[in-house]
């Protein structure tokens, strides 16, 4: 689950669960050979894997803790702890500048989230970037830094939306009839998402001589399940050639369902 290219193109990053379903981790695909390698061990659960600009490094989500850890791609090394909080973070984006992470903040207790940045160097102060009373989640900068897309369901549906970055003082409707997931072409000139069909769309974007989307366009149908949209369920290369999709196998719908009672109260308190 979760794919995520590496700025090269050559890797991918993947959540995996054990074959017990006991622990998740995260592995490395090799997109030219072949083979999967294991990245993390040692959490209950890992996920949410974000390359480095320069594809040097792997930042991800993990309990026990909550914790955001990076790690340097070759697998060589222990992890580095970056921050340890109260609630469940998930990673979305690293800025091109190598600076800051975005994260979905997650609340289990009102199954809201808000967007929250965080710094990678220095002090590493985790600030918080979209909060309130609606949910807002999948935050992905664009490669020049001067544009925000996320979902948000402030309308009563969740819908992508971009913002000015990082002042944040314009806003513009991405999808008209719903929509998650947002990612940007490596050019920045057309922005991607799912629809509520479970279709990958495309957007054009127009920056010159203002910021102007177009109308969305259908590119594909796929089988991303309908329930887990709010995470990471696809990427796409950086020229917007190339999709690899979580889809859902037609086998899979035989599988026994596990589940797991009163884990909310193995969760910190604030």
């Amino acid at each position: 689950m979760e794919p995520a290219i590496s700025p090269d193109g050559r890797r991918v990053a993947v959540t995996r669960a054990a074959a017990d379903a006991a622990t998740v981790d995260v592995w490395l695909l090799d997109a030219e050979r072949g083979g999967l390698s294991r990245f993390t061990s040692g959490h209950w659960f890992a996920a949410t894997p974000i390359w480095s600009p320069d594809g040097r490094q792997i930042a991800y989500a993990a309990f026990p803790g909550p914790q955001v850890l990076r790690r340097d791609a070759s697998g060589i090394g222990a992890a580095e702890l970056l921050w340890k909080g109260t609630r469940f973070s998930p990673l979305t984006d690293w800025s091109r500048d190598g600076a800051t992470l975005l994260m979905c903040e997650m609340d289990f207790r009102t199954f809201s989230s808000d967007v929250t940045r965080a710094s990678v160097g220095g002090d590493r102060r985790v600030t918080p970037l979209l909060a309130a009373d609606f949910t807002e989640c999948g935050a992905r900068l664009s490669p020049d830094g001067k544009w925000l897309a996320y979902e948000s369901d402030e309308s009563g549906i969740a819908e992508v939306v971009v913002r000015s970055y990082p002042d944040l003082n314009e806003r513009w409707p991405i999808s008209t009839v719903g929509g998650t997931q947002p990612r940007w072409r490596g050019d920045g000139d057309e922005l991607y998402f799912v629809g509520p069909d479970r279709r990958l769309m495309a957007v054009e974007i127009r920056r010159a001589p203002r910021f102007a989307p177009q109308l969305p366009r259908a590119l594909f149908a796929t089988h991303i399940l309908p329930l887990v949209e709010a995470r990471n369920q696809y990427d796409v290369t950086a020229d917007g050639e190339r999709f690899l999709v979580n889809s859902r196998r037609p086998e899979d719908a035989t599988q026994p369902i596990v589940v797991l009672v009163d884990w909310m109260a193995g969760l910190p308190r604030d």
